[in-house]
């Protein structure tokens, strides 16, 4: 199982600071301790100790990132036995270059440590491989025997792969685990050393794409700090079970400190356009091989980017139109989904040779001129006007009405005439309509619920009118103000001059519900620009992967990272799909427990100058800390989050950090942090996970 070997307490002197060394020896020896192993880092790195042995959490942090696990499975050693056929078959498939190579170390010339994270990439990369060949192949794999039979074999060799206890006992040797309790400086050298430890960050010029339009990640990180200052804007995220992106809540925005950073340059496709992002070797990119660090992509690999919309990506576009057709959704309805014409989605179709349905469907050439005025007659004689002529051949309004205008084609005086139609209240408004003040019934309400209903949703377009009036007569308004306490609903201001009512389920999507009370809320006009650009299209795009042109090392820079409220992690930045998890504990497990080095022990301060008779302010490292120790418990009283009450603990505040090493690693961490020259504080961990090492 999975267990505390030894432990090294009191290393910076204070009681507090601890190394502690892991057995992680057996990880692989079965699925149980599989989870064990990495719940066990994320009871750790997540904050909560009731994570050990969830199995939720771990499925999970399996299908992280987009189908690959996180760097927690870096923590289950793999070791194969090159004399073994069982791991013979999986070293055969792999190549130098791949992953199991990548990530391991060659031990006595016989065995390759390697670990499950890297076994599992290239599972993942032999399964794109089968299905290459059988699509190449076999007209319809899907219904091959053979086909399910290979990945059946091929998950058992990966995914089912465990080692003996024997080779556990082997691994046990070479593979090493801590866990550290140090002060944030300390881990911020830490973090430096390529180990299974995350800090991830970019540079504070790059644009965020939010809600609000692009931000930088410096102006987001100063604008939380702000008295004045708004909830933190949504930004765009990729939802990898949606495949699409999305936006998703700022959790938290910080400062990572002055670090190296290099420039990567990204070709577009496009003739002069180039997106550009600095970031720290250890930031991660989205990939053709998943999640991976900027110091493992090379100049001429692929990283995604956002912005194709999703039914110009042709995969998405077969595997969407398959999906409509087997749940017999119309052609209709499905171009309603994506906001866009019938037309324009057969025209996608076509392009793929793929037919919805046995309906044939006109293609328009409304550019041109003779279309144009021969359809204008043929309507005019059957009684349409020009918007139901759109209508008829299916064209935007405005797309039509455009080239109408290039043509130079009108409607006369008389056609005008011809084609008027009656109005619906015969001329009557005002105080002089039937149904002027009149409060529907629910019956009535029901009633007229029910002529808004066509196929998905679609709303009638005559009563859009009708439903606006219904909701803003000054009896209803005044009602639902008042059960929102007259405030707005998302932000709780109490500025009424520009409230909104809104539909909570947009009545396009929801006809049935929009006169219903519970369905309505009030809104200030900011908040309902925000949720409307939330309801529409751009919630369909999803990303394109991109050729890396150059990366180069510009120096150091201030960095930033945030962290989404998203469970794939990931944000957009300069365009470009980023991701933002940082895997250590803050102060929150451990708020008040602070490093205090010889050099600051017993210090104090006079603040400010005499006068007025005043003798002045002397303070101590100690009184500092009290004074964050109130002012965290003030702000939690308040209702302040505790992640945002954290910022106020200063950097001697303690935190926990999980590190794996192979044998290289390990013996370049001694050798840069046993030497004299290196910082005391680091060198003291060095020291006590020596001592551990060689205890007997």
């Amino acid at each position: 199982m999975i267990q505390k070997i030894n432990e090294k307490q009191n290393i910076l002197g204070d009681n507090i600071g601890f190394v502690e060394n892991w057995d992680f020896s057996r990880a692989n020896l079965n699925e149980e301790n599989r989870i064990l192993a990495i719940t066990q880092v994320a009871s750790i790195c997540y904050q909560n100790p009731k994570a050990l042995g969830s199995e939720s959490l771990y499925n999970r942090l399996a299908a992280e990132s987009q189908g690959l696990p996180s760097s927690s499975f870096e923590f289950v050693p793999v070791l194969l036995d090159t004399s073994k056929d069982r791991h013979k078959e999986i070293l055969y498939d792999s190549h130098k270059l791949s992953n199991i190579y990548k990530y391991g170390e060659e031990i006595d010339n016989k065995y390759i440590l390697t670990n499950y994270r890297a076994i599992y990439y290239d599972y993942e990369q032999k399964i794109k491989e089968i299905k290459e060949y059988y699509n190449s192949t076999v007209a319809s794999p899907e219904n091959d025997i053979n086909y399910h039979e290979d990945l059946k074999i091929l998950k058992e060799r990966y995914l089912g792969l465990f080692n003996t206890e024997e080779e556990c006992e082997i691994i046990k040797e070479h593979f090493k685990v801590f866990l550290f309790k140090v002060d944030f400086p300390t881990r911020s050298q830490m973090v430096r050393h390529r180990v299974c430890w995350q800090e991830l960050c970019i540079s504070g010029e790059s644009k965020i794409t939010t809600l609000q339009g692009k931000r930088t990640i410096k102006e987001l990180y100063e604008n939380q700090f702000r008295k004045s200052a708004n909830k933190l804007p949504k930004v765009r995220t990729y939802d990898f079970n949606e495949k699409r992106l999305v936006w998703s809540e700022i959790k938290e925005v910080f400062s990572t400190g002055k670090k190296p950073v290099f420039e990567v340059v990204i070709q577009t496709g496009i003739k002069g356009n180039k997106l550009r992002i600095k970031a720290t070797e250890n930031h991660k990119f989205l990939t053709l091989d998943g999640w991976k660090e900027l110091k493992d992509i090379s100049v001429s690999g692929f990283v995604a980017t956002n912005g194709i919309f999703i039914l110009d990506n042709i995969d998405e576009l077969r595997r969407i139109t398959l999906e409509m057709i087997n749940n017999k959704v119309t052609k209709s309805d499905y171009a309603k989904q994506f906001n866009i014409s019938e037309l324009s989605l057969v025209k996608r179709l076509q392009k793929i040779d793929m037919i919805y349905s046995d309906i044939s469907f006109e293609i328009t050439n409304y550019h041109l001129k003779s279309w144009c005025l021969e359809n204008k007659q043929k309507m005019i004689e059957i009684g349409k006007n020009f918007k139901e002529m759109a209508e008829h051949f299916n064209i935007n309004k405005n797309t039509l009405s455009k080239w109408f205008r290039r043509h130079n084609i009108i409607y006369s005086k008389e056609e005008i005439i011809l084609l008027k139609k009656p109005s619906w209240n015969k001329g009557i408004t005002g105080e002089n309509s039937h149904s002027y003040g009149k409060i529907l019934s629910d019956k009535s309400r029901e009633k007229i619920s029910q002529k808004l209903v066509k196929p998905l949703g679609e709303t009638a377009l005559g009563f859009r009118f009708r439903i606006h009036s219904y909701w803003m007569a000054d009896f209803r308004r005044s009602k639902i103000l008042e059960i929102f306490n007259n405030k707005c609903a998302r932000c709780q201001t109490e500025d009424l001059s520009n409230v909104e009512l809104d539909h909570i389920k947009p009545v396009r999507l929801y006809p049935n519900l929009a006169f219903e009370e519970s369905n309505i809320q009030p809104l200030c006009k900011k908040c309902h620009v925000e949720k409307t650009l939330e309801e529409n299209e751009l919630n369909n795009h999803t990303y394109t992967f991109n050729f890396v042109e150059s990366i180069t090392l510009i120096g150091e820079e201030d960095t930033y990272d945030l962290e989404v409220e998203h469970p794939d992690h990931n944000y957009v930045a300069n365009g470009i799909i980023v991701h933002n998890s940082r895997r250590y504990v803050s102060g929150k497990r451990i708020p008040f427990e602070y490093y205090t080095s010889e050099k600051l022990k017993g210090f104090s301060a006079e603040i400010g100058e005499e006068s007025y008779d005043a003798e002045p302010i002397k303070t101590s490292i100690e009184d500092l800390i009290k004074y964050n120790e109130n002012m965290y418990y003030a702000l939690l009283e308040a209702g302040v989050k505790p992640q945002e009450a954290r910022r106020v603990i200063p950097q001697m505040g303690y935190t926990q950090i999980w590190g794996a090493f192979q044998p290289k690693q390990l013996d370049n961490y001694f050798k840069l942090r046993l030497d004299e020259h290196s910082q005391w504080e680091i060198r003291q961990t060095a020291i006590a996970m020596k001592e551990l090492i060689e205890a007997k």
